[in-house]
């Protein structure tokens, strides 16, 4: 019985003192009385006109490829206060981790039916919002499990920390592209390699027993995010790569 598929909704954040908007995409045959996994999502607006989410998985759903989870996209208000928010230097950076991990994710618990552990709980992101995401993994262990990166930025103070600080059972899939080394970022740098940090942090992590990774043939797109879209979100199925 699908009883719904997405919800508008919002929560007030005392660290970021304002209303927070968010959508909630709940899988095909949703059941209120079942218990299900969730994925909090960066850049709401990209991923459905960009990355087609839910439609993609959905597909997978219904095609027995993926097990089933409820979606929560975050959208930004505009590039400047996602740059705030989601960049490492940014002003809002660890307030918003805040906002994620100690308002939202307490309001999810409670309003979802859901697994409340740290294995249950995913995060994705592209770019910014990927590193976002990691950032959210190495902060709060016990409450994010396993995480969906794309072309995540990484500066050196960021590799340092995943050296030291990585969660040994923290699940992992990236990917990034071959050829990101000279990429026009809409947080200020005009000429930004993305490609270079992120085989570091291959090579960091190539170790790791949950830690999947792979490259395409391409730049910093949407194009290419979306279609490695399907395999990556294997990483949320219970079953481990």
């Amino acid at each position: 019985m699908n009883v719904k598929t997405n919800q508008q909704d919002h929560l007030q954040s005392h660290f970021l003192n304002e209303t927070m908007p968010f959508i909630i995409h709940y899988p095909p045959n949703y059941e209120p009385t079942r218990k299900y996994r969730y994925l909090i999502a960066q850049d709401a607006q990209d991923f459905m006109q960009f990355g087609r989410l839910f439609k993609t998985i959905d597909r997978n759903i219904n095609d027995n490829k993926l097990q089933e989870f409820i979606v929560i996209l975050l959208p930004y208000e505009s590039v400047k206060i996602r740059a705030q928010r989601c960049h490492p230097n940014g002003s809002e950076f660890l307030l918003y981790q805040r906002f994620i991990a100690e308002e939202l994710v307490p309001y999810l618990d409670l309003k979802l039916p859901s697994f409340q552990d740290a294995k249950s709980r995913f995060l994705a992101g592209v770019s910014l919002g990927a590193t976002l995401s990691i950032a959210l993994c190495l902060r709060y262990p016990s409450t994010f499990g396993k995480v969906c990166l794309f072309s995540p930025f990484l500066d050196e103070d960021m590799l340092e920390k995943f050296r030291t600080q990585t969660p040994v059972t923290l699940v992992v899939s990236h990917v990034y592209g071959t050829q990101e080394h000279h990429v026009d970022t809409t947080f200020g740098n005009p000429d930004c390699d993305f490609t270079t940090p992120n085989q570091h942090l291959e090579k960091i992590w190539c170790e790791n027993l949950y830690y999947s990774s792979w490259t395409f043939e391409g730049g910093h797109t949407w194009k290419n995010w979306q279609q490695e879209l399907s395999a990556s979100l294997q990483v949320f199925n219970e079953k481990e790569f």
